[in-house]
């Protein structure tokens, strides 16, 4: 956070939570600029694990669970989603993944921890 909320000394609470909330929109609509704009999908299939979605069936996969649709190309070392051309409008809209930020160590790590889950869940 580029800001400790403690430290903002206004005395109106109203006014401070006002405020508070514009810095963290401000910071929320910059994020989600650049990974809209700048962000290309490496396929490690963790927004498929972390986010809940609806299914057009009327099922739902929540947060921090295996998608059923999820699956893993090993020989490739990317998530595929067998449902793609069909998936969920909320999947179709999904852009704004922290994945782009992590260093190489991390990313080498969530993509070993989505092919775990994924081959457990079979």
């Amino acid at each position: 956070m580029l800001y400790n909320k403690a430290e903002l000394s206004i005395p109106n609470s109203r006014i401070k939570k006002s405020i508070v909330m514009f810095l963290e929109t401000q910071v929320l609509y910059e994020v989600l600029f650049n990974t809209k704009y700048e962000f290309k999908c490496d396929r490690c299939g963790f927004c498929c694990y972390r986010w809940g979605v609806k299914f057009p069936d009327g099922s739902y996969k929540p947060p921090f669970s295996v998608c059923k649709y999820l699956d893993y190309d090993t020989e490739k070392n990317i998530a595929v989603c067998t449902i793609y051309e069909n998936r969920p409008r909320g999947c179709k809209l999904f852009f704004a993944c922290p994945y782009k930020f992590l260093d190489d160590k991390d990313k080498v790590e969530i993509r070993r921890f989505v092919r775990r889950l994924v081959k457990e869940s079979k």
